[in-house]
């Protein structure tokens, strides 16, 4: 559930969210992003939040499922992680062709003097790239629409056994 509160502060002390007393690997709850003077902050299901200071509990109050997408495309967690998964599947791809490869095979492909056997032999490349990119986007949205997006997980080693081997070589004779 998402919760909302404004911070507030007085000449001592900035009044916050008291968060329960939870072991180190246990799920707890979450700052996601503060939006207009107001704090949201996830709290995992089975997850109760100790008695709060009259100060945050004056403001405390549960958030509608309709401002979870803005809160959502607001938060720095999400921005994060998008930037992080899309970081993680260009170095992926990369690894097995660099761009320069990349380059390389599209311009190969297009080619009117390139035979349709040379054309066959790239498509496994093609397959491969759209495999992995749908695996991302589908990791992606699940980021994007998660209530918990640091729990989202991605391993682009899993397209290693389906890696066709295609290499610039195979096309140069060498």
């Amino acid at each position: 559930m998402i919760y909302r509160y404004q911070k507030i502060q007085d000449e001592h002390t900035t009044y916050t969210l008291v968060e329960p007393d939870m072991q180190d690997d246990a799920a707890r709850p979450t700052e996601l992003v503060t939006l207009d003077g107001w704090t949201y902050v996830l709290v995992p299901d089975g997850v109760d939040l100790p008695r709060q200071s009259t100060q945050v509990a004056d403001t405390l109050e549960a958030v509608g499922e309709e401002m979870h997408e803005s809160i959502r495309l607001a938060s720095p967690i999400i921005t994060d992680r998008t930037a992080k998964i899309s970081r993680a599947v260009n170095a992926y791809i990369n690894a097995h062709y660099d761009q320069g490869t990349q380059a390389s095979f599209q311009a190969l492909y297009v080619l009117p003097s390139t035979s349709d056997e040379d054309k066959l032999a790239l498509l496994p490349v093609w397959d491969w790239i759209a495999a992995v990119m749908a695996y991302y986007y589908d990791r992606k949205r699940e980021i994007m629409e998660s209530d918990n997006p640091l729990s989202v997980t991605w391993d682009f080693s899993q397209f290693d056994s389906e890696d066709p081997g295609v290499s610039l070589s195979d096309f140069m004779g060498q």
